[in-house]
């Protein structure tokens, strides 16, 4: 009776371990599928054509305040899809010149990086990304320098200073890490205010 039991339980087991693998089989393959996708389509855009366009557009038919708005909204809203805003930053001081583009190149930038650090801070992966930290070594004591009131905007703003760290994934990395938002924000501002 007692190895009947077990060997139910150990077949629910295997069934509800094979579903797994299967969910996890089918949702990396359209994964896979969308990323090249998406790689083709980014590979195909004429980025020198579209920021002539976009130059042409905002001197043309748009005002200052709606095209500078427009013009930070846009880096915001791609920065968190992984997507490149040189056409943006190039336009913006094109348009409106070294300050005020620079202006309005790091107002979008910083607002597009506090997107990915809520993103990571309270959405659905949060949890996942505190294991792997846990996990590894060198994750654990970048977590605990970040963590530190003293350093953690100055750790924040080498890493944006950096171009061997990916803006975005950086932005993502220290919303799974226990950074404060202002320390955060400083620190992205201060890194970005350099290269805009």
């Amino acid at each position: 009776m007692l190895e009947m039991a077990s060997s139910k339980t150990l077949g629910s087991r295997l069934k509800s371990a094979a579903r797994r693998a299967t969910k996890r089989a089918l949702v990396s393959a359209l994964a896979a599928c969308l990323l090249f996708v998406a790689a083709r389509a980014a590979w195909r855009v004429d980025y020198g054509k579209h920021t002539l366009e976009l130059i042409r557009w905002l001197r043309r038919d748009v005002s200052t305040q709606l095209g500078c708005s427009i013009l930070a909204t846009l880096t915001a809203v791609a920065t968190p899809m992984l997507l490149t805003t040189t056409p943006l930053n190039v336009g913006a001081g094109a348009v409106y010149g070294v300050w005020l583009g620079s202006l309005v190149s790091l107002v979008g930038a910083t607002a597009g990086a506090v997107l990915c650090f809520a993103g990571a801070r309270f959405g659905p992966g949060r949890a996942w990304a505190r294991r792997k930290i846990s996990g590894s070594p060198l994750l654990t004591s970048l977590d605990h320098a970040v963590s530190d009131a003293r350093g953690a905007a100055g750790i924040v703003m080498l890493s944006r200073l950096s171009p061997m760290f990916p803006f975005a994934a950086c932005s993502f990395a220290f919303g799974a890490c226990r950074v404060s938002a202002s320390d955060f924000l400083a620190g992205t501002a201060a890194g970005l205010a350099p290269g805009t």
